[in-house]
C-alpha cells in the first residue's frame, strides 16, 4: 500500500461511496422534514388540503376531489345563506348565469366546472342578451321555480351567497372567493 499509485485506486472508490451516502442522507433529511412538507399543507376541519406547484390547493371533501386557489378558512367571513346539494339535486334544470359585459367570470365558471359539475348538472346560460350569449340561453333568478334552479354570479361591491325562491346568487367584486365559499358550502365543509 506505499505505492501512491494503489493509494489512489483505493482512495477513489472509497471517496465516491462516502460522497454518495452524504448526498442520499441529505436527500433523505431535507425530504422528510416536517417542516417543509407541512409547509404545503392546509388543514380545514379535518380536511386536508395541499398546494400544489402552480399556487393552487387540491384537497378531498366527503370523497369529493376538490381544486382551490384560497384557503378555506379565508372564506369563513363571507355572508351566506343555506345551502344545500341535494336541493339544488332535485330540481329538473339548473343554469348558470351571469352577463360577460358585467362580470369576468371565466374562473368562477371554472372552478364550478372542476369543482360541482361532476355532481350537478347544470347549463351554462346568459343573464342578458349581449354580445357572447348568442347561443345560450337567456335565465335570471325569474325564471327559477319548483323544477329550476338558477346559479347567478354578479359583481357587486358587496360580497354575499343567498339563496331565495330557487335563485343561488354568489355576489362580490372579486367572485373567485364567494364562488368557493358556495362550492365548499355545497360539498359541506362549512
Amino acid at each position: 500500500m506505499n505505492n501512491p499509485k494503489e493509494k489512489k485506486r483505493v482512495f477513489l472508490p472509497i471517496f465516491i461511496v462516502v460522497i454518495m451516502i452524504l448526498s442520499t442522507l441529505g436527500f433523505i433529511i431535507g425530504y422528510s422534514d416536517p417542516q417543509t412538507q407541512n409547509q404545503n399543507k392546509v388543514d380545514y376541519k379535518g380536511f386536508e388540503f395541499t398546494r400544489t406547484e402552480q399556487g393552487t390547493l387540491t384537497g378531498t371533501v366527503y370523497g369529493k376531489q376538490v381544486i382551490l386557489i384560497n384557503e378555506p378558512s379565508t372564506l369563513e367571513d363571507i355572508p351566506s345563506d343555506h345551502l344545500s346539494l341535494p336541493n339544488l339535486q332535485l330540481a329538473q334544470k339548473v343554469y348558470l348565469t351571469h352577463n360577460p359585459n358585467k362580470t369576468d367570470a371565466k374562473l368562477p365558471i371554472a372552478l364550478f366546472e372542476a369543482n360541482i359539475k361532476p355532481i350537478l348538472k347544470y347549463s351554462l346560460a346568459c343573464a342578458e342578451d349581449v354580445l357572447g350569449c348568442e347561443k345560450l340561453p337567456l335565465k335570471t333568478c325569474k325564471d327559477a321555480s319548483n323544477s329550476t334552479v338558477i346559479i347567478r354570479l354578479e359583481r357587486t361591491n358587496e360580497t354575499k351567497i343567498t339563496f331565495n325562491n330557487n335563485c343561488l346568487t354568489i355576489q362580490g367584486e372579486n367572485l373567485i372567493r364567494p364562488t368557493e365559499r358556495a362550492i365548499l358550502q355545497l360539498l359541506g365543509a362549512f
